[in-house]
C-alpha cells in the first residue's frame, strides 16, 4: 500500500480521513499529534453521521453552521477541549432543546411587544390629533 494519511508541507502538516465520498482534512503545525488528529476526525465524523443520521455531502453544505458548532465542542482557542462524541452529542442535543425553548419564549414576547408598541403607537397618534385639533380651534 503506496497510501498515507499524513502529508508534510513546510511547517504544517495536512492529516486526512477519507469517508465514503467525503475528506475530512485538517491542518496541523509541529505541536500536535498526527495520530491524536487522526482519531479526533474519526470521533468528529461519527459526531457527524449521528447527529445528521447519516451524514452526506448536502449536510456540510446546508447545515455548515450546526457542523461548525460540533467542531466548536471538540475545539476552544485553537486547542482540543473534548475527545468523548458522547459528551459533545448531550451537548449540541442540550443546546437544541434550550433554542427551541427559547424561541417560543421569544414569539411569546415578540407579540407582548408588538401588542406595546401598537398601544404606544396610538396613543401618540391621538396626542397628535389632540394637538392637530388644539391647533386649528
Amino acid at each position: 500500500m503506496n497510501a498515507c494519511n499524513f502529508v508534510e508541507h513546510n511547517d504544517f502538516k495536512l492529516v486526512y480521513r477519507h469517508y465514503a465520498t467525503l475528506y475530512f482534512v485538517f491542518v496541523i503545525d509541529s505541536t500536535e499529534s498526527e495520530y491524536d488528529i487522526f482519531e479526533l476526525i474519526h470521533t468528529f465524523v461519527q459526531c457527524l453521521d449521528q447527529y445528521f443520521e447519516n451524514v452526506c455531502e448536502l449536510d456540510l453544505i446546508f447545515h455548515s453552521d450546526k457542523v461548525n458548532h460540533i467542531l466548536n465542542e471538540f475545539f476552544m482557542g485553537g486547542f482540543m477541549i473534548e475527545r468523548n462524541s458522547d459528551l459533545v452529542l448531550n451537548d449540541i442535543r442540550t443546546q437544541l432543546r434550550l433554542e427551541r425553548q427559547d424561541s417560543g419564549v421569544f414569539k411569546h414576547v415578540g407579540s407582548k411587544i408588538k401588542s406595546a408598541v401598537d398601544s404606544k403607537t396610538e396613543r401618540i397618534k391621538m396626542d397628535v390629533e389632540k394637538k392637530f385639533d388644539y391647533k386649528l380651534n
